[in-house]
């Protein structure tokens, strides 16, 4: 029953688009040669098209990801080439990290926080504010799993919050409770790194 799997939904593109738990995180990104050569393809194709922001092929690109969605990888390689081009097609996506399983279920939390702190870097204080922001309410906004006890979604949560206060660079953040919260974190123990899963 796939219905079961469903982890959220997330309005993109004018398309509601099923966040789906793949476990993407525990397995390897190892498929039939044919598979692997397209995804590849596909990934220097998409990151061609963002580093000269040919806007109607990206465009078109997402609509038909949004459209067909069904895997927390092809969502991962999005938001990694977003993270290296976020002028471009990072923008396109920017909205969605409003959802937090993009910032907590580790099918998406890499590409998430890959994508949040890229636009960190290149924001503006407002765009700033605006991230930071997502960090600080995470508590309020995640959802307890069926069955799962406060104490599991409270660790959930804390785990997710300090791996992307880790890829905030210091020196860039702006609001002054994301900047105390991050320093009483590493004062009980370092941060989490965001591993490529």
């Amino acid at each position: 029953n796939t219905r079961e799997r469903i982890l959220a939904t997330v309005q993109f593109r004018g398309v509601t688009c099923e966040l789906v738990e793949a476990w993407f995180h525990i397995g390897r990104r190892e498929f039939e040669n044919e598979e692997n050569r397209i995804l590849s393809h596909f990934e220097k194709t998409l990151r061609e098209w963002a580093a000269v922001n040919d806007v109607g092929r990206l465009n078109s690109a997402l609509d038909h990801f949004a459209v067909r969605n069904q895997t927390s990888l092809l969502w991962t390689v999005f938001f990694e080439a977003g993270a290296e081009y976020p002028a471009t097609l990072g923008t396109l996506l920017e909205g969605v990290l409003s959802e937090p399983v993009f910032l907590t279920h580790p099918d998406y939390a890499y590409g998430g926080a890959t994508l949040l702190g890229a636009f960190h870097k290149a924001g503006d204080q407002r765009q700033r504010e605006r991230l930071e922001s997502l960090i600080l309410n995470l508590p309020d906004n995640v959802q307890p799993r069926e069955g799962e006890s406060s104490e599991s979604v409270r660790s959930r949560t804390e785990y997710a919050q300090d791996r992307l206060l880790n890829v905030l660079e210091e020196s860039n953040i702006v609001l002054d409770a994301v900047r105390e919260l991050r320093r009483e974190r590493q004062a009980v123990k370092p941060l989490p790194p965001n591993p490529r899963p």
